[in-house]
């Protein structure tokens, strides 16, 4: 049986895709909700970040168990990482990111996406040194360098997600208050 590799090729080109969708993405988001919104959803976001990312991992490893997270994760910690840390790391994050995005001078929603972007490489470069995922039959053919630049518009069309959902369970609610 041949094993699916991902060249780094696939990873530059699917960065540049992601990259302009995310442009187009945060140019909108950045346009609907301004700095005052933004800063009545903090828990909105957590809470949608919480839960988000813990369908988008279990989504993830239930699709890419056999071919990428079994080879640094044991199969018990499958269910306790997506269900209790996943959730928690993430909704930190979020709290974090929100509060960075707003002290940071500029559009919050920019600054969210950059923050994300500087922890999606932070997060692959532990993956690449500490969980040494470049050993994986489905990545031996790529480089540091795909795998970062790929992670930074990756994870920010996740996040854009987060928000999104955030945004829209805050106006539905702040809708029924009035």
């Amino acid at each position: 049986m041949d094993i699916f590799r991902i060249s780094p090729a696939q990873l530059w080109m699917n960065a540049a895709i992601l990259a302009s969708v995310d442009g187009i993405y945060i140019f909108v988001l950045s346009r609907h909700i301004k700095s005052g919104r933004f800063r009545e959803i903090r828990w909105f976001l957590v809470a949608s970040a919480a839960i988000s990312w813990g369908i988008f991992s279990i989504v993830l490893v239930s699709v890419f168990w056999e071919s990428y997270y079994q080879y640094f994760y044991p199969s018990w910690l499958r269910s306790v990482w997506l269900l209790v840390f996943v959730p928690i790391l993430y909704g930190a994050l979020a709290m974090v990111f929100h509060w960075l995005a707003l002290h940071i001078p500029g559009n919050p929603i920019f600054n969210f996406c950059v923050l994300v972007g500087i922890e999606a490489v932070l997060e692959h470069t532990w993956g690449i040194y500490g969980l040494h995922i470049l050993k994986i039959p489905l990545l031996q053919d790529v480089n540091l360098a795909s795998i970062l630049v790929f992670s930074v518009p990756e994870y920010i069309f996740y996040w854009c997600i987060v928000i999104t959902i955030a945004i829209l369970i805050y106006n539905i609610r702040i809708g029924k208050k009035k």
